[in-house]
Formats: structure tokens, C-alpha cells, sequence
């Protein structure tokens, strides 16, 4: 059991996204590597040690500053130990003319196990986020898919102080392999794209028609859309985000 806060600023300094702040307490840490040719920075999110164990409490928050751009991406899935329900709550706030990337390791939920997540996105302006949520039925080689004990994911955005999306997802153990979930699929998507750039319009990913899976996507009312996609592994799960991700660099944002 640990409680663990950290915190990631980045900002536009000298033409380029630079990483202001990064501080963390464990088992949260920041990696940071040098900002790509394409104009982002790359910044990698861990959970040191083995998983995220029962009544554990952990919060991120991560701002970028009008016109910087960042890519924040987790190492490996995220195994969430039976016990004493755990907690995650993220809050992300990206400023007029910033970009942010947000792709978190998967979730991977263990026997006995019992987990909330929250996730809370502010933008403002011409702001652009693409933020993913990646969860497994459980460990399937060990015969433990759906056998968890709670399960909540809880994602929201608002705009300009204005709620513009809410999903408040509580999973049914034993119910993950239905017909209306997972059916034979192990690896389940769920993307966020709002803003003013072309992720967040429906059309932009007709690109994508992975072999391995299924993707979904509605269009908001206003400046986005959501994604929902159901793939056979979590390796093809992992190939869709890296696509999404190159893809979503190489359009021009104001940060660039």
C-alpha cells in the first residue's frame, strides 16, 4: 500500500517543448527524453515495482502550457493486485495552442482485485488532447479473465470550464466475455480526441482498419470524438495506439 503524487509541466521556450517540471514521489516516475525532430516531447510515466497493490492511492497531474506539445506514454501494462480497492486519478490540463498525448500502459486486472480510476481532462481554446485507456479481462493464461472484484473508470472533459464528455464505466466481473463486452476479444480501447485539429473529427480515422481488431467511433456534438475498439491480443492493441500516435505527430498543430 503507497500514496503517490506527481507532477508534469511542459512549456514553449525557445521554439521548442521543454519539460518545466517533473517531480514524483514513489513508485511514480518521470522519464524524459529529448524533444523529436517532429516538434514533441517524449515523456514516459512508470509505477515502479510489481503492479499497483490493493488500497493503494496515486495521483498524476500533468499541464502543458499554450504551444508546447507532449507525448506521454506508459512502459509496460499496469497489474492491479488483489486486495483493498486501489485509486488512480489523473488530472490533465492543456492550455490554448498546447497538444497532448496521453497513452497510459494497460490495465490488467488481477484475482480478488479492486480498482478506480479517474481521469480528468481541462482544455481550453485551440487546445488538442488524444487520450487512450487500455484494459485486459485479467491474467487469461491463468484462467483469471473477469474474476476481479470492482472495476470503475470514470473519464471526463471539459472545455473551457464546460463538461463537454462523461463516461462513467463500471465493468462486471464475470460478465467481461458476454456478448455485449469482450465477447473473444482480450484488449479493449478506449480513446478520448478533442480539439481543433483532424483527431478529433470522425472522418480522420477511416485510416485505421486493423486486421486484429475493431474499432468504433461516434462523433461529438462539439470538437471530438470517442473510440471504442476490441482487438484479439493486447500486442494488437499496443500496434493500433502506436499507429494512432505516429499518425496524430505528424499533423501540424500551433505548437509546431
Amino acid at each position: 500500500m503507497s500514496r503517490s503524487v506527481a507532477r508534469l509541466r511542459a512549456m514553449r521556450c525557445a521554439g521548442q517543448t521543454r519539460i518545466a517540471t517533473a517531480s514524483a514521489t514513489s513508485p511514480q516516475r518521470w522519464n524524459l527524453a529529448q524533444t523529436s525532430r517532429d516538434g514533441w516531447a517524449n515523456v514516459t510515466h512508470q509505477l515502479m515495482g510489481d503492479g499497483v497493490l490493493g488500497g493503494s492511492v496515486s495521483r498524476t497531474s500533468i499541464h502543458v502550457a499554450p504551444e508546447a506539445a507532449v507525448v506521454v506514454r506508459g512502459v509496460t501494462a499496469t497489474a492491479l493486485r488483489s486486495g483493498t480497492a486501489s485509486l488512480a486519478a489523473t488530472r490533465i490540463t492543456v492550455a490554448p495552442g498546447g497538444g497532448l498525448i496521453y497513452l497510459p500502459g494497460a490495465l490488467v486486472p488481477h484475482h480478488s482485485s479492486g480498482h478506480a480510476g479517474t481521469l480528468r481532462i481541462d482544455t481550453g481554446g485551440t487546445a488538442n488532447v488524444l487520450a487512450a485507456s487500455t484494459l485486459v479481462p485479467g491474467r487469461t493464461a491463468m484462467g483469471e479473465s473477469g474474476s476481479f472484484s470492482s472495476l470503475r473508470l470514470r473519464t471526463s472533459w471539459f472545455h473551457e470550464g464546460f463538461l463537454q464528455f462523461l463516461e462513467d464505466a463500471e465493468p462486471l466481473s464475470g460478465e467481461l466475455s458476454g456478448k455485449a463486452s469482450f465477447g473473444e476479444s482480450e484488449g479493449f480501447v478506449s480513446m478520448l480526441a478533442a480539439g481543433t485539429w483532424a483527431p478529433a473529427m470522425s472522418d480522420w480515422w477511416r485510416q485505421f482498419d486493423p486486421v486484429e481488431g475493431l474499432v468504433g467511433v461516434s462523433q461529438l456534438r462539439e470538437m471530438g470524438v470517442a473510440v471504442r475498439a476490441l482487438f484479439s491480443t493486447l500486442g494488437a492493441a499496443d500496434r493500433f495506439l502506436r499507429e494512432v500516435e505516429c499518425a496524430a505527430r505528424t499533423l501540424p498543430t500551433s505548437a509546431h
